[in-house]
């Protein structure tokens, strides 16, 4: 195993496990411990297969990811290409994530509007007396 190669895979995993909520970064953490090989290689096979299977409606596309990543820290030749891949995709997401902080869109636009015309109000103004008339029935 090239401790480059390890070193960047541990760095994806570790802003993976990052963006997960404590119980499943736990989980992840504990899988990739040398000791949890024995769990690791089987549950990274089956969600290879699983992943392959996506167009089934209880598999999903994510599996197979997840599945090669796990798989490659017990196989050396697939970390190089998987560190690219991840390195890839981490930019995406990074660049997709700025970018929606920075959008507005218009239906923000019209919300933020609304919003600052209510707060300019004074809702505890008494509506006038020709307003009230029209909802009286004499």
């Amino acid at each position: 195993m090239s401790e480059p190669s390890k070193m960047e895979l541990d760095r994806h995993f570790a802003w993976f496990e990052e963006r997960l909520p404590p119980e499943p970064a736990r989980f992840v953490r504990w899988l990739r411990k040398p000791s949890s090989r024995y769990v690791r290689i089987p549950l990274a096979i089956v969600l290879i297969v699983g992943g392959i299977f996506s167009f089934l409606p209880v598999l999903a596309l994510w599996m197979l990811p997840l599945g090669l990543l796990l798989f490659a820290q017990d196989v050396p030749i697939l970390q190089n290409a998987l560190g690219a891949v991840a390195r890839l995709h981490r930019a995406q997401v990074d660049r997709t994530s700025r970018r929606k902080k920075r959008a507005v869109t218009p239906s923000k636009r019209l919300l933020d509007s609304i919003f600052a015309s209510v707060a300019t109000h004074d809702v505890t103004q008494k509506p006038t007396p020709a307003i009230n008339q029209g909802f009286h029935h004499n």
